[in-house]
């Protein structure tokens, strides 16, 4: 394995990682804005 497999893995890891993070706050914004919009 090369310095670009490497980098492949790293690439990888680091697009999982964000995916990741995306799908926490986008659940934790979509909750706060549901959770607004049903007060009275």
């Amino acid at each position: 394995e090369g310095p670009k497999g490497l980098a492949v893995r790293q690439l990888k890891w680091y697009v999982s990682w964000v995916q990741t993070v995306v799908r926490q706050v986008g659940l934790y914004l979509l909750s706060a804005w549901i959770l607004e919009g049903s007060r009275p």
